[in-house]
């Protein structure tokens, strides 16, 4: 397979984050949160988030080691077949996207490099409550290594995905038409809402005032909660 250099973001001094590659995008930090804000008009599958490993259980810190040349135990971005970013800031550890966005495993990298040729990888497994987490994202991480791609068993299936998705196509639905009976037809469809508005329950009036409630509430921070979901 052939070899995709990494990307290399970086945040400066002035507080904005440039991508280098052949179109650079530029990107405000949020410290607390993530790394870097993308920009919102990108579509999904392009943006690269960068959440705090404070915050996202699924990233595993980390120690790179340089190793020699041909170490098989050793892991060099300049040599992987699948796409990564690690993102710079000065005195902070790197952060490394590692694969497609949809499957990508992240690494913080708390001392050493990188970026300075093959290394060997120590993970700091040191928070108890977290353990699950860690080991999930390692195991997808040697699903990529080996495969390109993490496979079905480390990606569990999750029901609430859904109702997450459902919450985000509602605010897509608010931002054309606020009223109640539009946002339930662009959620449900014409069809549905015509039979079910003015039936004799209130079932679809009320779903719909609750989804409208919940978005609106992740746009308020909540979205910081999905993370502490229960993954079923």
């Amino acid at each position: 397979m052939p070899r995709i250099a990494p990307s290399i973001a970086s945040v400066g001094t002035a507080g904005s984050a440039r991508l280098s590659s052949a179109s650079p995008r530029t990107r405000a930090p949020v410290q607390e949160v993530s790394s870097f804000a993308e920009d919102p008009a990108l579509p999904a599958d392009r943006a690269q988030l960068f959440w705090a490993r404070t915050l996202d259980p699924l990233v595993v810190p980390s120690i790179a080691v340089p190793a020699p040349p041909g170490d098989p135990a050793s892991l060099d971005l300049f040599a992987l077949p699948i796409p990564a970013v690690v993102l710079t800031r000065q005195g902070c550890a790197e952060e490394l996207l590692l694969g497609p966005n949809n499957r990508s495993v992240r690494l913080s990298v708390v001392q050493g490099s990188l970026l300075t040729g093959p290394v060997r990888l120590q993970f700091l497994l040191t928070n108890i409550p977290q353990f699950a987490q860690h080991l999930l994202a390692l195991r997808r991480l040697t699903d990529l290594l080996q495969t390109g791609s993490p496979c079905s068993g480390s990606i569990p299936d999750r029901p609430a995905l859904a109702r997450r998705l459902l919450l985000i196509q509602t605010l897509d639905a608010l931002a054309v038409d606020a009223r109640h009976r539009s946002v339930a037809i662009a959620l449900f469809g014409q069809a549905r809402v015509e039979h079910g508005w003015n039936a004799g329950t209130d079932h679809l009036r009320s779903r719909v005032r609750r989804l409208i409630r919940q978005a609106l509430a992740l746009v308020q921070g909540g979205y910081l909660d999905l993370f502490a979901m229960p993954a079923d």
